[in-house]
């Protein structure tokens, strides 16, 4: 089910500008809590290999935000259908730009190399989602997805475009140390929404910055080391 924010009027009472990358990173921690408390329910696999997921997403011209929660589908008979997809497929009918998802899965390397061809820290995109979610038209480059474990609390952040172009490097067998770095503080989520907020210049001024760098800014305080 979908949380609903009608931002256009927040605007309208605060008089300030709103910026969709800073509410992602706010919603972060409870969209994680969420997918967590829910991975168990909201994810159907008949092996048991449960992927759940959140999703932050604005319609522009409404000026409406929307968190979209889902799990994994994987049926013996069927097909996978990953969280991402799902997610994605339930978001482009309304929404114009997903700012960033939040996916919880296993931290068995083994499992994930099963799945995503290496052993990294958490599950990241597997290789049809690495071809159809950044051909969604309500995802760029720049949009920010953050890995989680269901079980264990390990964490990775990147943006899309720097996801795909890492794996496509381990194609030709050219494999980025980012994608085997953890992050060990994650939790000390207000000093990473303190490190977007400087790099952007304060709330007002981020708003003059393209949507697309915003999010890059994003992801370096995502990934960047640092102290509360």
């Amino acid at each position: 089910m979908a949380n609903r924010v009608e931002y256009g009027k927040i605007e309208r009472i605060t008089g300030q500008t709103f910026d969709p990358v800073l509410a992602f990173m706010q919603a972060v921690p409870a969209m994680i809590a969420k997918a967590r408390n829910d991975g168990w329910s909201s994810a159907h696999s008949y092996r048991g290999f449960h992927v759940a997921g959140t999703a932050y997403a604005i319609n522009t011209t409404d000026k409406v935000a929307v968190t979209e929660s889902g799990g994994n589908l994987k049926r013996e008979t069927k097909g996978k259908v990953c969280v991402e997809k799902r997610l994605d497929g339930r978001l482009r009918k309304s929404m114009t730009d997903i700012i960033g998802f939040v996916v919880l899965g296993t931290s068995d390397q083994q499992s994930i190399e099963d799945v995503t061809g290496l052993a990294t820290p958490t599950l990241h995109l597997c290789s049809d989602c690495r071809q159809e979610i950044p051909a969604s038209p309500i995802v760029s480059p720049t949009t920010l997805i953050v890995h989680s474990g269901l079980v264990q609390d390990v964490n990775q952040a990147f943006t899309i475009g720097q996801e795909v172009g890492m794996y496509a490097r381990v194609d030709k067998n050219q494999v980025d140390p980012l994608l085997h770095d953890a992050l060990p503080d994650f939790h000390d989520w207000g000093a990473r929404v303190n490190t977007y907020i400087k790099l952007t210049g304060g709330q007002e001024a981020a708003c003059a910055i393209d949507l697309g760098e915003r999010q890059r800014l994003a992801q370096l305080a995502l990934s960047k080391t640092v102290q509360s």
